[in-house]
C-alpha cells in the first residue's frame, strides 16, 4: 500500500484516503471491532502522517481495552504507549 518513488528511491507517506483504507484492511484482518470509524481513521491520519508503520502499530494497539472507554479509543494514549515502547526497546 505504501507509495515508493523509484526515481528517489524514497517510500512516501500514504495521504488520507490510502490510511483509510489500510485502516479498513487492518480492521478486517485484526478482527477489530471500532465503533466512531471515521473519527478513529482521522485520528490516525493525525498521528501517523501516513506513515504505514504506524499506522499497522495503532491498528494492533486498538486490541487492547485499555485503550477503550465508553465507545470512544483514545488514540492519544495508544500513540503515546506506543512511544514509549519503541524509546525502551
Amino acid at each position: 500500500m505504501g507509495l515508493y518513488d523509484y526515481q528517489t528511491l524514497e517510500v512516501k507517506n500514504l495521504d488520507q484516503t490510502q490510511t483509510s483504507q489500510l485502516v479498513d484492511h487492518y480492521a478486517l484482518s485484526l478482527d477489530l471491532k471500532i465503533g466512531a470509524a471515521s473519527d478513529f481513521k482521522k485520528e490516525v491520519f493525525k498521528i501517523s502522517v501516513g506513515n504505514p508503520k504506524i499506522i499497522k502499530d495503532l491498528c494492533q494497539l486498538v486490541r487492547d481495552e485499555k485503550y477503550r472507554a465508553k465507545g470512544y479509543i483514545d488514540t492519544k494514549l495508544m500513540d503515546l504507549d506506543r512511544r514509549i515502547k519503541i524509546s525502551t526497546s
